[in-house]
């Protein structure tokens, strides 16, 4: 496609001698004219990435933090993903829940997900956009007729960068170990919790998971034995009171609703099968979506110690003991 515009350096007013050069080149076609366009403009690529998300009081997110190639459409998407990841974390701090050291968990989370996107979309577009003959001929026969196949595109749009975001290893999210990993296999504490269809009882209202959840924090108990789920169901609601949605998945077509905000009937086990879900599952959902802990154990306090190791947290009535009654129920 010949050199690049902004290495050519030129004016306004010859856009459209060099639109009508590459039309040529590539097409073949010397009868197409190119004529009277109605707006035109020099558009240049940037990406770059700040130094640093947060310094004292001061945050920077989206643009004023990164900017990366529009390809792939993730731009402002990224933007938005700093501001879910920020949000939670600035409305414990105001709220006098925790101090300001949580907020250095932002750039620890967010900037490993910005680097590994901004070197995607370099790639991409240095193999869409870049100059040379052996370029010219890749992008030609090579790339733009792989990517007209369904199954490509299904699978590009599958392994975005953006759309596979995790904070994985972050001190909000340590690793599981590798036994764990391998035998269990669901989403990891870190990982974007699943978002599926769910019907919630009584009504069998169908709706997704994000939309019940909204922007709170959420546990979802999976099979745990009802008296156990009730202990962890009233330590998080003590701990995060309205903040936190308990929601109990049941394959049952009656269950009591006693102590949970929403049971969600699950007999086509859609969500079991999201989370890859066990007999004594529970999850804890942040409000960006993500997820902070999980326990496959009878007593699920595992979900409760997290709170525990988040820095600079302070919540009211904060302690793991008050799921460490639900032992004697096994």
């Amino acid at each position: 496609m010949g050199r690049r515009l902004h290495e050519e350096k030129i004016l306004p007013e010859q856009i459209l001698d060099h639109l009508q050069h590459w039309f040529n080149e590539i097409k073949g076609d010397r009868n197409t004219q190119f004529y009277d366009p109605s707006w035109l403009s020099l558009f240049h690529i940037h990406r770059r990435v700040s130094s640093s998300f947060r310094r004292g009081h001061m945050l920077i997110a989206g643009d004023a933090a990164h900017l990366t190639s529009p390809l792939g459409g993730q731009g402002m998407n990224s933007g938005i993903g700093d501001a879910f990841n920020l949000g939670w974390k600035l409305a414990l701090v105001s709220q006098g829940n925790a101090d300001a050291t949580l907020l250095d968990t932002y750039e620890e989370e967010r900037r490993p997900v910005v680097d590994k996107l901004a070197r995607a979309t370099t790639q991409w577009t240095s193999i869409l956009l870049g100059a040379g003959r052996i370029n010219r001929i890749l992008r030609r026969y090579v790339l733009l007729p792989m990517m007209r196949l369904h199954l490509v595109q299904g699978w590009v749009l599958s392994r975005r960068p953006a759309l596979q975001e995790s904070y994985r290893g972050s001190s909000l999210a340590p690793r599981w170990n590798l036994i764990n990993r391998l035998i269990r296999r669901g989403p990891q504490p870190g990982d974007i919790g699943p978002d599926v269809h769910c019907e919630v009882l009584p009504d069998y209202q169908l709706v997704t998971l994000g939309t019940l959840i909204n922007a709170h924090w959420a546990l979802i108990l999976f099979g745990i034995l009802e008296k156990p789920a009730q202990l962890c169901a009233n330590a998080a609601k003590t701990l995060l009171g309205t903040s936190i949605r308990v929601i109990r998945v049941t394959t049952k077509s009656h269950h009591s609703a006693a102590g949970y905000d929403q049971i969600v009937h699950d007999y086509r086990r859609e969500l079991t099968r999201a989370y890859r879900a066990g007999r004594n599952t529970a999850i804890l959902l942040r409000p960006d979506g993500h997820l902070a802990s999980r326990s496959d154990d009878r007593d699920a306090t595992t979900i409760m110690q997290w709170f525990d190791r988040v820095p600079g947290l302070h919540l009211p009535g904060q302690s793991t003991h008050r799921c460490k009654e639900v032992r004697s129920y096994e």
